[in-house]
Formats: C-alpha cells, structure tokens, sequence
C-alpha cells in the first residue's frame, strides 16, 4: 500500500520555498520525504563530491593488468567463443615464454602475409 504522500503530490507544498529541492524515497525503503534549500543542497553536493573523487590508479581491476583488460575487451567484443580464446591466451602465453614470436605489425600487414599464403597453397575451384 502507498503512503499517503505518494497519493497526494501537494501535500508537501506548505513547506516548499522558491528553490527547494524534495527528495521523495521508493516507499518500501522507508526513509521519510526529505526537503533541502537549494543554497544547502548544492554546498553539500559538492563537499561530499571532493571527498569522494579519487583517481583509480588500476581502472581494469580485477584484472591483473591493463592488458589482460584489453584482451577480454576485445573477444567480448569479437564475439570469440571459449575455444578461440583459449587459442588466443595460448599463443600469447608462448611468446611471452620465448617459446615464439609474434611479428605481425597491422592489419595490413596481417593481409598481405594471407595473400602470400594463398599463393603457395593448390586452387580449389568453387
């Protein structure tokens, strides 16, 4: 059931001033309709804002490092499956070992090692 403030929107007016700001909570919270001046408002707005910025030194925990971020950032949004991924870490886990080398620089680069290979490789006709 509503409260009855909820029921009657003017019900506060008697004690609204030109600039007051109402704060009306989600009635099962419980927490009473609140009225605040717009002079004392906006001072504690930006009290509590200065005490409360700091600057994230580490924005993609809980990942390990920035780049561990990047890398789950970009198969969401390649839509790779867990095999794909997988096979990414993979690869990368044997490079940084030294067990290989990664030399691709771009896309085109990337390209033009595919047409390369396309060249050596039997035509299939279609």
């Amino acid at each position: 059931m509503l409260p009855d403030f909820a029921l009657d929107p003017h019900s506060f007016s008697d004690s609204l001033a030109t600039d007051s700001i109402r704060t009306e909570y989600h009635y099962t919270s419980g927490r009473p309709t609140r009225v605040d001046q717009f002079e004392d408002y906006h001072s504690h707005a930006n009290t509590a804002q200065a005490m409360s910025y700091t600057i994230n030194s580490k924005p993609w925990w809980p990942f390990l490092s920035r780049t561990d971020f990047e890398f789950a950032e970009i198969a969401l949004e390649a839509a790779m499956t867990k095999k794909q991924i997988e096979r990414m870490i993979n690869l990368f886990r044997q490079c940084s070992h030294g067990r290989d080398s990664f030399n691709l620089t771009n896309y085109n680069d990337a390209r033009s090692t595919w047409e390369a290979a396309s060249q050596r490789h039997t035509p299939v006709p279609i």
